[in-house]
């Protein structure tokens, strides 16, 4: 196999996260040179990482965009009946516990999925920004008191 040829398999093996020891095995190549072109093609890697989990995303029934959407909606509903304080139906305890648990679930669903173009790194890594956060937490903290 030629250098490029075997570079792109490389790159291939690892966004699939085949282990440096398995691509050494099967591409005949040393685990110190596989490390060095670690290094060499990140960028690379990381792209073929990105396109593999977008690959695997789109098998389920309900994509990571509808997933992100659907939970966002529901922090939404939570938020507003913390602004509210609508404990008829649920205790704020339970209501804060709920807004934990989605903020979580949204962030696990987010990832932090990073794509190369040159010198920007487009990624996804925040819920709200600053700001907003800050606003939140002031209502709700003036609300209990």
């Amino acid at each position: 196999m030629k250098d490029a040829e075997q570079k792109s398999k490389f790159i291939e093996l690892r966004a699939k996260g085949l282990s440096y020891d398995k691509i050494s095995a099967e591409l005949n190549i040393s685990k110190p040179t596989l490390l060095k072109w670690k290094d060499e093609l990140y960028q690379e890697i990381a792209n073929a990482e990105f396109s593999e989990m977008q690959s695997v995303l789109d098998k389920f029934k309900l994509t990571s965009k509808e997933k992100v959407e659907t939970l966002s909606k529901k922090l939404k509903e939570i938020y507003t009946a913390l602004e509210k304080q609508d404990v008829t139906s649920m205790s704020m305890k339970d209501l804060l516990q709920l807004k934990d648990y989605l903020e979580s679930q949204l962030e696990k669903e987010k990832g932090n999925y990073k794509y190369y173009t040159g010198k920007t790194i487009i990624h996804s890594n925040s819920i709200m920004d600053y700001d907003d956060f800050e606003k939140t937490i002031e209502q709700v903290v003036i609300k209990l008191e």
